[in-house]
């Protein structure tokens, strides 16, 4: 009875504060009203009160209001700014040309991509659920005690993560303007639930407020389970499970930010990928081909395309190949709100 006495004075001591913080977020999936009250937005009156933590020291507007469609920004949380980067997520599948389409994208202005990371995308996910959803961290005892979590601020130890394993080519340069993004494989196994896909679209609708995504998949399954035994020796993905789930991603973001790609098309046709850039919002970037990088498809090769040397001076993403554009000197980004 003391346990239960306790939990309800502590709720009460949440629910007596009456100063809600903004969140920075594109929700478009509700989660569950368990979920809503595990993450409760309100914090003491010690912090709002605050003057070094007023609402107008963080900047509360969208930077990019066509990059980021459905995102509001009100952040107002004194420990990251999500809405302030720009992100650019592939979620795809092993032999899918994916590194391919991950560095023709990198060789667009003012975009740096990253390759694969050991699923690290699923693991913070995990880590912030262990906390998050934990009863004890909840309805913390004395022993657990600490102040309620803002709603919206564990996107910035998933942001951090993220751009720490992708960093610029120089810690000098200004890279607050910069496109970031990754492709991971591994993201989706194949053998989870609806309802894990719903709350797998949550988590990447708080994290990455500001983002879009591009699914890619292969509709030829059975070519690429074949593919995918020669290359990962048996390890084999649950494809069109994988790719069940992908749909229903794509869906649960929603299509003004999520672009779907065929492998099976893309890489025969360089007109679907230009389409992808100027879905992006970018003007005068079309590819004259495809570039070919980690597979025996397209022309040149991998290595005509990648000068070692400059590889080793810039780093992976310097933008060591320079793709043909068909008019490469006006290639900018030029979004059309």
């Amino acid at each position: 009875m003391s346990g239960f006495v306790y939990m309800a004075g502590y709720m009460q001591h949440m629910y007596s504060q009456r100063n809600i913080l903004g969140i920075c977020s594109s929700i478009v999936v509700e989660e569950e009203q368990e979920t809503k009250d595990e993450t409760a937005t309100l914090v003491p009156s010690s912090l709002s009160s605050s003057p070094s933590n007023s609402a107008t020291t963080f900047n509360t507007t969208n930077i990019d209001t066509a990059w980021c469609l459905n995102a509001t920004c009100h952040t107002k949380v004194p420990l990251c700014e999500p809405c302030q980067r720009r992100w650019l997520i592939i979620f795809t599948t092993g032999r899918t040309a994916s590194t391919t389409l991950t560095w023709m994208l990198d060789a667009l202005p003012g975009v740096r991509m990253a390759g694969e990371n050991n699923d690290t995308l699923n693991k913070l996910w995990q880590m912030l659920n262990n906390v998050r959803y934990n009863f004890n961290f909840l309805m913390p005892h004395p022993s657990w005690k600490h102040f309620p979590v803002p709603h919206g601020a564990y996107a910035c130890p998933v942001q951090s993560m993220m751009e720490t394993i992708n960093p610029a080519p120089s810690l000098q340069q200004d890279d607050s303007q910069t496109i970031v993004g990754f492709k991971t494989i591994r993201l989706i196994k194949g053998n989870e639930k609806l309802q894990h896909t719903e709350k797998l679209a949550a988590f990447l609708q708080e994290s990455f407020p500001c983002a879009r995504y591009v699914v890619n998949y292969r509709s030829n399954s059975t070519t690429q389970l074949k593919s995918q035994k020669k290359a990962f020796r048996g390890q084999l993905q649950q494809v069109d499970k994988v790719n069940e789930r992908l749909r229903a991603l794509t869906k649960l973001l929603g299509h003004e930010i999520t672009y779907s790609m065929d492998m099976e098309e893309w890489t025969k046709n360089v007109t679907i990928i230009n389409n992808l850039v100027s879905w992006l919002g970018f003007s005068n970037c079309e590819f004259r081909q495809i570039m070919s990088f980690n597979t025996p498809m397209g022309n040149p090769s991998f290595a005509e395309l990648i000068n070692e040397t400059s590889m080793a001076q810039e780093g992976p993403n310097a933008h060591a190949f320079r793709p043909s554009f068909v008019d490469g000197s006006n290639c900018r980004y030029e979004p059309r709100v």
